[in-house]
């Protein structure tokens, strides 16, 4: 078993991925603590594209299914967003009534803000 940094971010927070037998695990930790562990490293960024524009949430006592509070305030994009890391794009679209593409665009649209906004945090330093 093996782990090696696949990204980092400005917020301290990175996603490392960790080779096992099977299947290798991806996960997204925050300085001193691992908040999520995914088999998919497009469904890690996702979340942690998430985490960046929503400036960070807690899943404790959300249960396996549920969504945190500033995830649930958050607008739309990142709610179908979420809902994509954690299931799939086809249950996010289906959740919203929304077709998948849609629901793919949402998530882009995401990524893109968080994007954004590590770039103009990494400039600030």
């Amino acid at each position: 078993m093996s782990e090696n940094v696949i990204e980092e971010y400005a917020n301290g927070c990175r996603i490392v991925h960790e080779e096992r037998m099977y299947p290798d695990l991806y996960h997204f930790e925050r300085p001193g603590r691992r908040i999520k562990s995914f088999k998919n490293l497009g469904k890690a960024r996702v979340y942690a594209a998430i985490y960046v524009v929503t400036g960070g949430f807690d899943e404790k006592n959300t249960g396996e299914r549920g969504v945190p509070p500033t995830v649930v305030r958050a607008d739309e994009n990142i709610r179908v967003a979420y809902l994509t890391a954690l299931m799939s794009p086809t249950y996010a679209a289906r959740a919203f009534e929304i077709d998948v593409d849609c629901a793919l665009e949402k998530v882009q649209q995401v990524c893109d803000r968080a994007e954004e906004q590590l770039s103009k945090e990494a400039d600030e330093e």
